[in-house]
């Protein structure tokens, strides 16, 4: 019993050290082009050698002046600021790897717009359920159900409700923030 519990343990640690390159991919790939995409994602620049470690259990050697050609051209598109922005927006991570502080600015810019965004899309979510929760009280107040109870919580969600649409229009107009919003 004892030794099923290794055993399991082991089997699944082999099962997560799955390599991102197979043997096939190792022999055809083309080296400058897997280095552009690596660039063109923002990816690391030691992502080589991952692949390097990959292959070499296939006894294939990789490419790195090839590979580090495609990245270094990839990162040019990546690195460009307006990509810097939409990067940010989209809430996706930044490893660092651009040298323009421009490309940095606008990731940055980008990404505090996504908080906000996240922001507001939480508070609209909350204004939502506290609608039904409402309509809910609504109608215990109608069927005469514990009436000062039911009041009273009426009363503190109308009371977050109005914090709450007094924040989103707070981010929607004391930040100039870009984003689709109804009450």
């Amino acid at each position: 019993m004892k030794y099923q519990h290794i055993l399991l343990a082991l089997s699944a640690l082999v099962l997560t050290q799955c390599t991102s390159l197979d043997s096939k991919q190792c022999q055809h790939a083309d080296w400058f082009s897997l280095g552009h995409q690596d660039g063109n994602n923002g990816g690391y620049a030691n992502k080589i050698n991952d692949y390097a470690e990959d292959c070499a259990e296939f006894g294939i050697r990789v490419d790195h002046a090839q590979w580090r050609e495609g990245y270094l051209t990839g990162l040019q598109n990546y690195c460009q600021p307006e990509n810097g922005y939409r990067v940010g927006l989209a809430g996706e991570g930044y490893a660092g790897v651009c040298s323009s502080n421009a490309f940095v600015e606008q990731y940055n810019a980008g990404y505090q717009q996504h908080q906000l965004n996240q922001r507001a899309d939480n508070i609209r979510m909350r204004l939502q359920h506290i609608d039904y929760e409402i309509r809910d009280l609504d109608q215990k107040l109608t069927a005469s159900i514990d009436k000062a109870a039911t009041l009273e919580k009426k009363k503190q969600l109308l009371n977050e409700k109005d914090r709450l649409v007094n924040e989103l229009r707070y981010l929607h107009n004391g930040h100039d923030v870009m984003f689709k919003w109804q009450l």
